[in-house]
């Protein structure tokens, strides 16, 4: 019932003459969080101006789907829950159903969107802001007393598949996990998807990173703060045992906090970035590669900034109550398209693919 209200508060401002920018804006002051999507908005605006009367939905002709089921939504949610980072295509390739039916699973059974190349929750609830408010000022406090973003290293991990053009199936898949502080990288490698959910692999990580940190970085030896996510690789009582041993301090915040995370909202983006249209002939050609590209992120405005704008980041999260951080630039961190007109599954097309994949060829790394 709300969904047919708001068609007819889009068909009377029609008539009114508003504009589609103010009609999204009115609907959101009046129906808050559950106001329709952008593209929604946009597509009955579309059919009202061309002289559409009724508000209810065309009845559909055809066999009835049958993509979009119980089975469906819960594969999708695995699918997520082990890699935030996956692609419509990806899970498209691993299901054999349209990207469109994924789309509205992600959006509308599991309530998620696209913020920082990750699946996130759309909508916050309010444990989950009030959860965010008491981190931030937290965080603002200890800044403000011990300017702890200069001892801060943050890092997490990133997936990599290996496709051939002919086939749909991933022949090789490995991650990429690094860490870096102000300065820039201190530590990074490369493991295998066994690898990358063992325990005791991520205690190995974790004790290089501290004897890179006493060779790269002496000055904050006995100080560093280790700022990853709650994942439960990382929160395991091996490795809390082994973070208490050497007298490390962690602080943990949820995955899906990609707009408080460095690692999500700067690291990734460079990476996709310096990546986007580059192909690989095998895993050691694309780790030598990569070597490379982590190499070419500017110190300066690159790393310094993004850890300078975490506390700008924290702050504004406890203005909003707890809500998402959103540049002015990076619009509401939903998934929009550029006009409006297009349907669910085109909708999500242009957060697609990061890394495009080209169709001639043999063996090509994408980001997933």
């Amino acid at each position: 019932m709300k969904d047919i209200e708001q068609r007819v508060a889009i068909k009377l401002m029609v008539k009114l003459g508003k504009k589609p920018i103010e009609i999204r804006q009115l609907l959101r002051e009046m129906y808050g969080e559950k106001s329709m999507g952008k593209a929604t908005v946009y597509t009955w605006i579309k059919r009202f101006s061309e002289g559409r009367t009724n508000v209810i939905d065309n009845e559909r002709t055809g066999r009835p789907t049958t993509a979009r089921t119980c089975n469906s939504v819960d594969k999708v949610k695995t699918l997520v829950q082990t890699n935030p980072r996956r692609t419509l295509r990806n899970m498209m390739f691993r299901m054999s159903i349209s990207k469109g039916t994924i789309a509205r699973i992600l959006r509308d059974d599991l309530g998620l969107t696209y913020m920082s190349h990750k699946w996130v929750i759309r909508t916050l609830d309010d444990d989950q802001k009030q959860h965010r408010l008491m981190f931030c000022r937290d965080m603002l406090e200890h800044n403000f007393r011990d300017s702890i973003i200069n001892n801060i290293v943050t890092g997490d991990c990133y997936i990599f598949s290996h496709y051939t053009s002919d086939s749909n199936t991933i022949r090789i898949k490995f991650y990429l996990i690094c860490f870096f502080d102000k300065s820039g990288i201190i530590h990074h490698e490369y493991l295998s998807e066994e690898e990358i959910n063992n325990k005791n692999v991520y205690v190995g990580v974790l004790q290089r990173l501290r004897n890179k940190i006493r060779q790269e970085r002496p000055e904050i030896d006995n100080r560093w703060i280790l700022y990853h996510s709650n994942v439960p690789t990382h929160t395991c009582l091996t490795v809390q045992k082994f973070l208490a041993k050497e007298s490390i301090t962690a602080i943990e915040y949820p995955s899906f906090w990609a707009d408080l995370a460095p690692f999500d909202y700067f690291f990734v983006h460079r990476l996709h970035n310096l990546l986007k249209g580059k192909q690989f002939d095998s895993r050691q050609d694309a780790e030598d590669k990569l070597d490379k590209v982590l190499r070419m992120i500017p110190k300066i405005s690159g790393f310094l900034e993004a850890f300078e704008e975490l506390p700008s980041r924290w702050e504004s999260v406890t203005h909003k109550g707890g809500d998402y951080y959103v540049k002015e630039d990076e619009g509401d961190g939903i998934i929009q398209n550029k006009d409006g007109e297009q349907n669910a599954e085109d909708d999500y097309d242009e957060f697609d693919e990061q890394i495009s994949e080209d169709e001639d060829t043999q063996d090509i790394i994408v980001i997933n």
